[in-house]
């Protein structure tokens, strides 16, 4: 897996669609500086979701990536924060016309990716006592399965192979299916719906897991926000 260079977002930074553009969000950091704010800039249906958790860091998690999507978006379609009013697709995707975007989050991360072009991101926290095996026969390809039986880094691949799966349907639009085994994520790309993915994978804290699909393989910058 990749390492990712990530560079110090400024805000003053004026960025264009030309690139892809990956935000790094760390909760435990940010959601204390929003306390104050976030009630003005997330719609009554997220704060009214954010209050539907039963774990508190499941809420803040949620808040924060909310809230620092619409702070992303701004820029890039000239509208105030709290103004962005999102549709949703067919599968419930929320979506706005002229940009894609694509939110995941897990442990203490939340991974904002923007782009021109159709694109999905998944980040999974490593858990090295999980027992994924009882999922290989139902959700992987006969040769990830193969891969992953041979190999001296199982747990590592599996969740790489797992977000690829996951960020796939998300740039297509699909959603997670019942068909996953279906889809062989070994290789770097993967035609789906006649449209061939670009697939890469990141080792991030050394204890996540990231995948991206895109259309385009074009450079992607990397944002610590």
């Amino acid at each position: 897996m990749n390492l990712c260079n990530w560079q110090k977002y400024q805000h003053n930074l004026v960025l264009n669609l030309d690139e892809d553009h990956l935000f790094k969000i760390a909760v435990d950091e940010h959601f204390d500086s929003i306390v104050n704010d976030y009630n003005q800039v997330l719609s009554e249906k997220e704060l009214h979701k954010a209050k539907k958790y039963n774990k508190e860091s499941d809420g803040r998690r949620y808040i924060v990536s909310k809230y620092y999507l619409r702070k992303i978006l701004s820029p890039f379609i000239k509208t105030d924060a709290p103004a962005i009013n999102f549709k949703e697709t067919s599968n419930k995707k929320p979506s706005l016309p002229g940009i894609e975007f694509n939110v995941t989050h897990s442990g203490n991360f939340v991974i904002i990716v923007i782009s021109k072009s159709q694109i999905g991101v998944d980040l999974e926290l490593i858990n090295k006592s999980f027992d994924f095996k009882p999922l290989l026969a139902n959700c992987f390809h006969p040769d990830e399965v193969a891969y992953l039986k041979s190999s001296s880094k199982e747990t590592a691949d599996f969740y790489r192979l797992w977000t690829r799966k996951e960020a796939l349907l998300k740039a297509t639009g699909e959603g997670l299916t019942d068909e996953l085994d279906q889809l062989n994520c070994l290789d770097n790309h993967l035609t789906r719906n006649n449209l061939v993915y670009y697939l890469s994978s990141f080792l991030i804290e050394n204890n996540y897991v990231m995948s991206l699909a895109k259309l385009e393989n074009g450079h992607s910058n990397f944002w610590e926000y």
